[in-house]
C-alpha cells in the first residue's frame, strides 16, 4: 500500500507523498491525476528528510513530467508537516532552489523565495525563471478571455499568465499551467506576476493577486519575495499498487474561494 495525502492551497490540489517506499512512475502519476479515473490532481509532491526541518522536495505535473517549482504545494507541505510533526518554520530543497515556509497566524502560511530573474525579452509582456519559466501578459486593456491566455500558450509552451489590474495593490490572473492547463491557482505565477509589475512600475510594494481559487498577498522581503496564503488538507488515503485501487480517508475539505470578478 502507497499512503498519499490531498492538500490545496487556493483550489491548487495536490497529493503528497513522505518517502515512499516505491517511487510512482510517469505513468502512474499521470493516472492517479486523472480527475475521472483516478485521484485527480494538478500536481505530485515528494518529500523526503534531511534533517528535522530540512527536506527534499519533488514536484511533478499531472502529465507525469517532473518540473522544478511549486510555491502552492510548497505551503501545502509546510501545513503538512506543521500537523504532523509541529514544525512552524522548515526548508524545502527543490531541483534549483531552497524555499522556506514558515508557518504564521491565523493559519497564514508564508513562502520566501529569491527574487526572479527576467530571462527573455518578449515581443509583448514579461518572461520570468523562477526555476520554471513564466511569461506574464498584461492584459488590463485588452478583452479577457481564457481562449486568448491558451492561445498565447500554443505560441510559446510555458506558464503563461493573464494580469489585469485594478489599481496598484490589486490584479488578477489567470494562468495556464504547463502540463497542467488552466489552474485555480499557481503561486509561483502569482511571484512572477508581482516581480514583472513592480519592476516595471505598474504595481505597489505589497500586492494582492486575486486568482479563481483565492487571494494571496505578496511583499518584498529584504533581496526576496514573500508570499502570504492558506493551505488545506482535505484527506487521507492509501493506493493498493497491486489491483491499483485508490481507498480514501475521512475529508476535512473546506475550500476557500475569493476571485475577484472583473467588472
Amino acid at each position: 500500500m502507497l499512503h498519499f495525502h490531498k492538500l490545496h492551497s487556493f483550489g491548487n490540489d495536490f497529493i503528497l507523498l513522505e518517502q515512499p517506499e516505491t517511487f510512482p512512475t510517469d505513468e502512474q502519476i499521470r493516472r492517479w491525476g486523472n480527475r475521472y479515473l483516478g485521484i485527480g490532481f494538478d500536481q505530485c509532491l515528494v518529500i523526503t528528510k534531511l534533517s528535522k526541518d530540512e527536506w527534499r522536495y519533488q514536484i511533478f505535473n499531472q502529465d507525469g513530467h517532473e518540473v522544478s517549482q511549486c510555491l502552492n504545494g510548497a505551503r501545502a507541505v509546510g501545513l503538512y508537516l506543521n500537523q504532523t510533526r509541529g514544525l512552524e518554520r522548515v526548508t524545502l530543497h527543490s531541483n534549483t532552489e531552497e524555499i522556506v515556509v514558515k508557518i504564521a497566524h491565523h493559519q497564514d502560511i508564508e513562502i520566501l523565495v529569491k527574487w526572479p530573474r527576467e530571462t527573455q525579452k518578449m515581443f509583448e509582456g514579461w518572461f520570468y525563471e523562477l526555476g520554471n519559466p513564466h511569461w506574464v501578459i498584461d492584459l488590463t486593456h485588452q478583452r479577457w478571455e481564457r481562449q486568448m491566455i491558451s492561445d498565447y500558450y500554443l505560441q510559446k509552451p510555458v506558464n503563461v499568465s493573464g494580469v489585469y489590474r485594478h489599481h496598484e495593490r490589486e490584479v488578477s490572473l489567470c494562468t495556464y499551467e504547463r502540463g497542467v492547463g488552466f489552474t485555480n491557482a499557481c503561486g509561483s505565477a502569482a511571484v512572477a506576476t508581482f516581480t514583472a509589475l513592480y519592476e516595471h512600475q505598474l504595481c505597489d510594494d505589497h500586492l494582492t493577486v486575486f486568482q479563481k481559487g483565492g487571494a494571496s498577498r505578496l511583499y518584498i522581503h529584504q533581496d526576496k519575495v514573500c508570499a502570504v496564503g492558506q493551505a488545506k488538507w482535505v484527506y487521507s488515503g492509501e493506493i493498493d499498487l497491486a489491483q491499483q485501487v485508490f481507498n480514501q480517508g475521512p475529508s476535512t475539505q473546506n475550500r476557500y474561494h475569493g476571485f475577484k470578478e472583473i467588472l
